[in-house]
């Protein structure tokens, strides 16, 4: 198990420098993470959205993979107990993990620590684990939204909105916002930022719809 020092970028950060280590230095290299333009619904799935709730989404993020591991689960480092539980990154190509411990000796009661194992160790402690990913929303993570507004004889109203906020949900900007109006007796399509949605049914209450492409990508 390697500590990781103090003042260190954190896993999901642009920058990996390792401070003192227990057992030697680990050099961070090939993070396995991904980033990734996430849209939904799904392609011609038909959808249901309440007044004020959003039909379409897109939205970046990052996928970070490695290690599930059930939370707690008790291990040792050394002569005392520690409990893991989170996810550990995957690094190196598989080498070491890096997640969260809690510690658990008489002086360190409950403090937590960031720390990379390695493969074989994961095996000789027998953590229990699976293989999975994590989603990161990114500082400057720009989403674009479609929100139903509602139905007056033919019209319905739908919000576009596009934003870029923060990992703890603080804007970094302020939203765009822009109304639009749509005649359903003149065409049951409707087109904004290059998504086209098919319209099955529209009410005050709920939207009844069908995604049949999503925003065209910058």
């Amino acid at each position: 198990m390697k500590s990781i020092g103090s003042g260190v970028a954190g896993i999901a950060g642009s920058t990996f420098v390792f401070g003192l280590l227990i057992t030697g230095c680990v050099s961070v290299q090939n993070v396995d993470r991904s980033l990734v333009d996430r849209a939904s619904p799904d392609v011609g799935v038909v959808s249901v959205a309440e007044l004020g709730e959003k039909m379409v989404a897109r939205q970046n993020y990052e996928a970070m993979r490695g290690r599930k591991v059930p939370d707690p689960s008790r291990t040792t480092n050394g002569p005392f107990p520690i409990d893991m539980g989170g996810m550990y990154v995957r690094i190196n190509d598989g080498q070491h993990y890096c997640g969260m411990i809690t510690q658990r000796d008489p002086l360190n009661y409950g403090k937590q620590m960031r720390v990379c194992f390695s493969d074989q160790e994961f095996k000789d402690k027998g953590i229990p684990y699976e293989e999975g990913e994590e989603v990161v929303v990114k500082p400057g993570s720009f989403q674009a939204v479609l929100e139903y507004s509602g139905r007056s004889g033919n019209t319905i109203s739908i919000f576009y909105k596009e934003f870029t906020e923060t990992r703890d949900g603080a804007f970094i900007r302020p939203a765009f916002t822009q109304e639009f109006k749509f005649d359903l007796s003149e065409s049951k399509m409707i087109g904004v930022k290059g998504a086209r949605i098919e319209i099955i049914e529209a009410t005050n209450q709920s939207i009844k719809f069908r995604v049949l492409s999503h925003f065209t990508r910058s």
